[in-house]
């Protein structure tokens, strides 16, 4: 059904709010029921970007799905079982971001589309649908991370005082929406979730008093951060200190130039976090001037000075003591020099500034809470179901840090009770502080991951709008008074997403290739919205890389091909214009990664091979067409694919120059795979000489290769002509592909081998800086290693890597080995869960006869250490269930009706391997 169904409902807006930024309106539609309860009173809901819907007061649903523009998709609520007798109630709140954001599409533009009803009540807009534009959100927050929306500042005191705003339709160009059509991916039914333990619940000492301002820079970077600090914009400040008495005192600050009464400070980095700094300042008695400097880093950049609690000093904006604000505020631009007065005198701030309150609520709330220290008797290490004891604490400030021991992605709801006007600050991250909080900024001084609402007092609710993800939530609470009662009286997430249980089951006697498998399934879990994220924390990107491993995994996971097919269609429908795939899709980041537009026809085939799903090969070939005749594709003498100046991704070990070069191998073997996919796809679909003619090219792919780059001399391919670097990337790729002779793969597997084997120490010693195959690249190693029957290496890698990951207690899979080594980075990323499709396929040996025929599968054991396994996985037509040991090599299999599975007995081969340090 799209909106040629329903003609009656078009696309509206409150007018005078188009295209802000960070706006939020609602819309409600009251109507009177007194007939009986209808079998069904469908309500049909879009939003550009997101809702949230309440019918009498209670939450419903969320959405909608992430869209590109030009292929939106409703969502459908049967209202019947919420319908009451009497008046009743649909309230639809509406956020339009206005900013960039790794899920949605720069063209897009605000706009609320409903349908449906019943029984004489029609709910097509615009017809009685009341607008309202709701102030409670700040517009200028700034952003969570570089890849998702602004951070939610919202004052619940005037959540029930919208705005009256009349209702206009939306017109060309503010229309910028193909046809409506129903959602496509799996139902969301939003279960609750509550932590499993207290990792941290304290009185916050309040050791220094801060003052803060928040600049803005309007030209910033629509897709990500970039730039040098000397290309960025900066902005001046100033402040007259009174002092009551000379003498040294320590100040908190960002990264800044700072001067005092005209000459420079000293500043120091602190370790707690990146932009956290002290300085000493030597105050004479009376007045003083501070002045100083800041790089605007970001969109929103927040600055702090923090003062000791006790100091008998007052800042004022002028010389003088009766002015009641704190800073004179520069125009923030690329050429501007701090105040310097080495004998300070009464001065107004020069032309064209002006001057701020310096309100601590200017600093982000997750600054201000990175800020906070926290005392050593605090209550830590509790079990949730103690938490009646530490959910109230007296204190003008207090702070719980809550762990789910597992990555939740939902929205959080609590129950709260506290003065009004206190500050209700909760953040989310994958990581703890030694002191037992979140370690804020870890991962970068970009990353603000904290909600602010500012509360109307005595009991309340508060939910969040936007769904947050990670392991960790901590909640402060900020009261306008000295001492209160601060209470938490519930916690819990509404999660959004779409598998709820792990019905696998896989068991080997090996503990940590069987954490593995626990883990990938938990990461995998919280990882797949409508359709995959990169990660529950940091991103929520759903990007090409990502979902090639994801789709693997949930072949093994379970049997519904709705995400992967919705995934798989998002990448096609936003493609660029020269037929290259945007890396993220939908995203305001609209640049390919080479490597990964390949990739999307290796998802593709991948997908088809193990569902048989010829149909969405066929209606995505168009796509297929475009990446092979996009013009961006560079092409050698040599008919090979050089890369200058793109941005090829490969993995995050990878050496950076290999990501370029003349005649690029890792470029050229991702072509021959999707040469050789695209040739089985044309040939499924009928299309038989575009079969051959894919083929025919595979061929002379392969044959340059190695007639171009093989190194005879050290028996591997290079990265590039000239190149003289390792290549560990092309040369794994070359394996996983089977790409030469047999000869060239031995060789090849000589070269790689040792590097194979300290794998895990390279990452691990020279954290960003080193060169090794991540977790994510041993999607293509392992098969690589399996080709080459060398599962002797496959099962050292797995217990090494994965163990490694077990021992740190971690219950996701992290991003990077190298992001460990640093803590930083996500620790729930799906493109991680490589060991267990080799697990899947090899260990229990369950894998396909032949691509495309998903109901002819063999099962095919290929082990060095292992003496038996277990296990179950999932196919679309039910579940497997494997079992062998090597007193019985012939494993046992089930499988549902229609399946055949032919088995063969258990291969045990290898060689040992050299004992290493880990």
């Amino acid at each position: 059904m799209s909106t040629q169904s329903h003609p009656e409902a078009h696309f509206i807006w409150v007018r005078g709010l188009a295209n802000g930024r960070n706006a939020f309106v609602r819309f409600t539609r009251c109507f009177d029921w007194h007939a009986p309860s209808p079998a069904a009173f469908p309500l049909h809901l879009f939003v550009d970007i997101r809702y949230r819907l309440r019918v009498n007061g209670c939450f419903v649903g969320a959405g909608p799905a992430c869209f590109v523009t030009q292929h939106p998709e409703y969502d459908t609520y049967d209202l019947a079982p919420l319908l009451k007798q009497g008046s009743n109630r649909i309230e639809v709140e509406g956020n339009f971001f206005g900013a960039s954001s790794y899920q949605t599409m720069p063209d897009g533009r605000p706009g609320f589309w409903a349908s449906g009803g019943g029984e004489g009540i029609d709910l097509s807009t615009p017809g009685d649908w009341q607008g309202e534009i709701l102030r409670a959100w700040r517009p200028d927050s700034p952003l969570f991370s570089f890849a998702l929306n602004p951070v939610e500042i919202c004052d619940t005191r005037l959540l029930d005082h919208g705005e009256p705003a009349e209702i206009e339709r939306c017109q060309a160009p503010n229309a910028p929406w193909g046809p409506l059509r129903p959602y496509s991916g799996t139902p969301l039914e939003f279960p609750m979730l509550a932590p499993s333990r207290v990792a941290l619940a304290a009185r916050i000492e309040q050791g220094h008093q801060r003052y803060s301002f928040m600049s803005h820079d309007s030209n910033a970077a629509a897709e990500k951060l970039e730039g040098t600090v000397a290309e960025k914009p900066w902005v001046a400040f100033a402040t007259w200190i009174l002092a009551r008495k000379a003498g040294p005192m320590v100040l908190e600050c960002g990264w800044s130039d700072l001067f005092l009464n005209g000459h420079p400070l000293s500043i120091e980095e602190n370790v707690r976090f990146s932009n956290d700094c002290v300085t000493v300042a030597e105050l004479r008695e009376g007045w003083n001037l501070l002045s100083g400097k800041v790089c605007v880093l970001s969109e929103y950049w927040p600055y702090t000075l923090g003062v000791p609690a006790q100091a008998d000093i007052s800042l004022h904006a002028k010389r003088e003591e009766s002015c009641s604000h704190v800073f004179a505020i520069s125009p923030t631009t690329q050429d501007i020099e701090a105040l310097s007065l080495p004998d300070p005198l009464d001065v107004p701030p020069p032309d064209g500034w002006h001057t701020e309150c310096g309100s601590p609520q200017n600093l982000t709330p997750a600054k201000m809470m990175a800020l906070d220290k926290i005392p050593e008797d605090a209550v830590r290490g509790l079990d949730f179901s103690r938490w009646s004891e530490v959910s109230c604490i007296e204190g003008q400030a207090a702070t719980w840090c809550l762990d789910f021991e597992g990555e939740f992605l939902g929205y959080p709801v609590l129950d709260v009770e506290a003065p009004p006007g206190t500050v209700l600050d909760i953040a989310f991250s994958d990581w703890l502080h030694t002191s037992g909080v979140i370690d804020f900024y870890r991962s970068s001084p970009y990353l603000d991951t904290a909600d602010r609402f500012i509360l109307r007092g005595g009991k309340q609710t508060v939910e969040l709008f936007h769904p947050r993800g990670g392991r960790f939530m901590q909640i402060t609470l900020r009261a306008p008074v000295a001492s209160s009662p601060l209470a938490i009286h519930a916690v819990q997430v509404r999660l959004r997403q779409t598998i709820h249980r792990d019905r696998t089951e896989f068991h080997c006697g090996d503990p940590n290739i069987e954490w593995m498998w626990q883990a990938t399934m938990r990461t995998q879990l919280r990882s797949t919205d409508e359709a995959y994220v990169d990660c529950p924390w940091r991103e929520r990107g759903n990007y090409i890389g990502d979902a090639l491993v994801c789709v693997h995994l949930d072949q093994i996971l379970h049997s519904d091909p709705r995400t992967t097919r919705r995934s798989l269609r998002q990448f096609a429908q936003a493609a660029l214009p020269d037929g290259q795939l945007a890396c993220c899709a939908p995203s305001w980041l609209r640049k390919p990664h080479e490597d990964y537009t390949l990739l999307w026809i290796h998802a593709l085939h991948d997908h088809w091979a193990y569902t048989g799903d010829i149909e969405t090969a066929a209606n995505l070939w168009p796509t297929v067409e475009g990446i092979w005749d996009s013009p961006s594709w560079q092409t050698h003498s040599s008919g090979l694919w050089s890369l200058h100046g793109k941005r090829q991704f490969v993995d995050w070990g990878v050496e950076v120059s290999e990501r370029n070069g003349e005649a690029n191998a890792v470029i050229n073997l991702f072509r021959l795979e999707a040469l050789r996919h695209s040739a089985a796809l044309a040939e499924a679909m009928g299309r038989k000489e575009t079969a051959a003619d894919f083929r025919h090219l595979a061929e002379k792919v392969e044959s340059a290769l190695f007639e171009v780059l093989w190194d005879d001399e050290r028996g591997c391919l290079r990265a590039s002509l000239g190149a003289e670097t390792e290549a560990l990337h092309a040369n794994a790729l070359a394996l996983c592909f089977s790409a030469g002779s047999r000869q060239h793969r031995a060789r090849i597997l000589a070269h790689i081998e040792p590097r194979v084997l300290c794998n895990l120490d390279r990452a691990l010693k020279d954290g960003r800086k080193s060169v090794n195959l991540e977790l994510y690249f041993l999607h293509f190693l392992l098969p690589g290693l399996a080709a080459q029957e060398r599962p002797d290496l496959a099962e050292h890698v797995l217990t090494t890597h994965y163990g490694h990951l077990r021992s740190l207690g971690h219950i996701t899979l992290a991003e990077t080995l190298r992001g460990l080594s640093t803590r930083s980075g996500s620790l729930c990323h799906p493109w991680s869960g490589a060991g267990t499709i080799y697990a899947a396929r090899h260990i229990l040996g369950i894998r396909l006869e032949n691509a495309g025929d998903p109901n002819h599968l063999l099962c095919a054991p290929l082990v060095h250490g292992l003496e038996r396994a277990t296990g179950r996985i999932a196919h679309p037509k039910g579940w497997i269930e494997v079992a062998w040991n090597l007193e019985d090599p012939l494993p046992t299999v089930r499988a549902p009706e229609g399946v055949h599975v032919r088995t063969s007995p258990v291969r045990r081969i290898g060689k040992d391997l050299p004992a290493l340090a880990r």
